[in-house]
């Protein structure tokens, strides 16, 4: 859509889908399911590099089109934040596209101190990210993360199980013509296909709002009391 006149930022957020660098053939980093090698069972993407640039191709083009200043991502690889990562994969290839410079893109970093072993946003194949053109926004500090809860329980045989979710990425922006900061909250709760301590049968509840529905209620509690601190401008975007 054409922008609003009057406004000074376009907000977005869009779920790439599993894009993953990992393959040899795609040369990016492993995840942190893969352990010291790679295979296709820790591979959720494309698992070769012909499917793997059409699938880039396809999203760049579609970023592209989007215009946005700054976007929430979902379901890139969780491999880092280096050169051999799926998001700077991703935000090298957006910047390829961009004529403008002032549309060139930078990807948010985590601090290696809230990241596990240093190097991951967290345990699972996938994470959440963040892309801004520094034309128009400017990292005010270190970028954080909410913790979202997690849940430790026993099976209907016993067995000792736990259910994660992915945690949010916070980074709060100076932008241009604006006097108030923007705070952006990167989010992707849990799959309603899942498994979670509400379906321990693994059948799909009978209300149709889909499996760990509670699970996810618990972490837009912890969502809406973590950013009802935050000062400023505050937009929440992802899956939900």
């Amino acid at each position: 859509p054409a922008r609003t006149p009057g406004s000074n930022l376009r907000i977005a957020s869009f779920n790439v889908l599993n894009y993953f660098t990992s393959n040899p053939a795609i040369g990016g980093a492993l995840n942190p399911l893969c352990g010291s090698s790679y295979s296709d069972a820790c591979n959720r993407g494309a698992k070769n590099l012909e499917d793997f640039q059409q699938q880039r191709t396809k999203i760049v083009n579609a970023i592209t089109e989007m215009d946005a200043d700054v976007l929430g991502l979902m379901e890139l690889e969780n491999n880092g934040f280096d050169d051999h990562s799926a998001v700077n994969d991703l935000v090298q290839s957006l910047n390829a596209k961009q004529k403008d410079s002032g549309k060139q893109y930078n990807f948010v970093t985590v601090p290696k101190s809230l990241l596990d072993q240093e190097r991951f946003f967290g345990s699972d194949a996938i994470m959440v990210a963040m892309i801004y053109r520094p034309a128009k926004l400017t990292p005010q500090g270190d970028a954080n993360i909410i913790t979202l809860p997690v849940q430790k329980y026993q099976d209907a045989k016993g067995a000792e199980k736990q259910a994660s979710q992915r945690d949010s990425l916070v980074q709060t922006f100076t932008v241009k013509g604006s006097k108030e900061p923007l705070t952006l909250v990167v989010n992707h709760l849990k799959s309603k296909g899942s498994g979670c301590l509400e379906n321990l049968d693994g059948k799909e509840p009978a209300d149709l709002q889909g499996k760990c529905t509670e699970f996810r209620v618990s972490a837009a509690k912890v969502l809406g009391e973590a950013v009802s601190k935050l000062p400023g401008q505050v937009m929440l975007v992802g899956d939900f």
